[in-house]
């Protein structure tokens, strides 16, 4: 039977005393199995986790861990966290169900708030925040005076600035009894211009300025007295918004003329965006005003704003039509038409120009309608459309009745600047 373990297993100071002078095989195969055999433990220490046990038969000695290192004996759900199978034994599935629903996304002067009622409302990534509106969307007419003062909004940091030159008002149609007259010429349309500025270039407010606040764009007034000069019609205003950027206006339709024609009004020609086209001419020798011009077949909607129409002329016995308003078809199918007013007939009013939106310009006036009806006055020219669209000339009169007047020109859509802040 070998000896029980010692207190302190392995060779020690009375080990080594008792080896004797003379030892044999005998006295070898007895220290080996009951010294040497513990010498491998002989430093080890129980301590905390750490048992040792054992003998010197079988084994000598067992180091081995009693804590720390156990098994996980039950998963516990708890607020967010599902467990399955309940209980947390086996194979077990940790699901957190703490998601929520974020209901509102709001900024307030460059803040963003999160609104998480049923979740997190911190360390929340967002990826992507969809802008449905501007901030503020501001819109100033040459109707609110010379300068006007724009106001930064508080916690902008990028402005969108689209400035429309004003349509140059359509001439009014001449008054020649018996003789041979033309309508008004068509005004020209205002041209366009756009840019994107960081609000820290423009402190606190803006002044946009306009070269015409009173009367830009008027439409020449109707004539009722025989063979007077017929009127002009005014140019449109100038826009900028301070020293950044600026857009100029078209031009007025000339007056109705007796046996002559009336000059179309120039579209403006300072527009990053688009130029201003022109207006229609009025001829005197008994056919229609010429059409207001447009620009053709667009494929985007950075168009010009158009010129109005020419008014309709008459001789002594047949009055004629107006010219169409100048428009924009695009060849695009996502765009939307922009039309020109409809051409006066004989002795009628011009329709009003189609309106465009953004930077795409409003239609051109249509013409009004020359007469030689005793009793029918020349039709008035159409009103540009906004923004930028020309006013579309008068009709002529000449029929050999007093105390009836020619066509008035329509009225050039006013000069306007655009403020998109976010």
């Amino acid at each position: 039977m070998p000896n029980p373990l010692p207190t302190k297993p392995g060779i020690n100071g009375a080990n080594t005393l008792s080896i004797p002078a003379n030892w044999d095989a005998t006295w070898f195969r007895s220290f080996i199995n009951n010294t040497l055999k513990g010498a491998d433990v002989r430093n080890a220490i129980a301590g905390p986790g750490i048992a040792i046990t054992g003998n010197i038969s079988s084994p000598y000695a067992t180091i081995s861990a009693t804590g720390g290192g156990g098994a996980v004996t039950q998963i516990v759900a708890g607020a967010g966290i599902s467990v399955s199978p309940a209980g947390g034994t086996g194979v077990v599935t940790v699901t957190n169900t703490k998601t929520g629903t974020i209901s509102d996304i709001t900024s307030t002067g460059g803040t963003i708030t999160v609104t998480n009622p049923t979740g997190p409302t911190t360390n929340i990534e967002v990826a992507s925040v969809p802008v449905g509106a501007a901030s503020s969307i501001t819109v100033i007419q040459q109707a609110g005076g010379a300068s006007q003062t724009y106001n930064v909004p508080a916690g902008a940091h990028t402005l969108e600035i689209i400035c429309i030159g004003g349509g140059g008002g359509g001439g009014g149609g001449v008054f020649a009894l018996g003789s041979s007259s033309s309508g008004g010429g068509g005004g020209g349309g205002g041209s366009i211009s756009r840019t994107l500025l960081s609000a820290s270039l423009l402190g606190s407010s803006v002044n946009v300025v306009f070269s015409n606040s009173t009367n830009g764009g008027f439409g020449g007034a109707a004539s009722s007295v025989n063979g007077a000069l017929a009127n002009a019609g005014i140019a449109g205003s100038n826009v900028a918004f301070g020293n950044f950027i600026q857009a100029t206006g078209g031009t007025g339709g000339a007056a109705g003329r007796i046996n002559g024609s009336a000059a179309a009004g120039t579209g403006g020609t300072v527009g990053n965006v688009a130029v201003g086209t022109n207006g229609g001419t009025s001829t005197g020798t008994g056919t229609p005003g010429t059409p207001g011009i447009g620009p053709g077949n667009p494929t985007n909607a950075g168009t010009p704003a158009m010129g109005g129409g020419g008014g309709g002329s008459s001789t002594g016995a047949v009055g004629t039509a107006g010219g169409l308003g100048g428009q924009a078809l695009f060849s695009t199918p996502t765009l939307s038409n922009v039309p020109g007013g409809t051409a006066g007939a004989i002795g009628t009013p011009g329709g009003a120009g189609g309106l465009g939106a953004g930077t795409t310009g409003g239609g051109g006036g249509g013409g009004g309608g020359g007469s030689a009806t005793p009793a029918t006055p020349g039709g008035a020219g159409g009103n540009g459309g906004s923004f930028g669209g020309g006013g579309g000339g008068g009709g002529a009169y000449s029929s050999t009745t007093a105390g009836i007047s020619s066509g008035a020109g329509g009225n050039g859509s006013p000069a306007t600047c655009i403020i998109i802040a976010w």
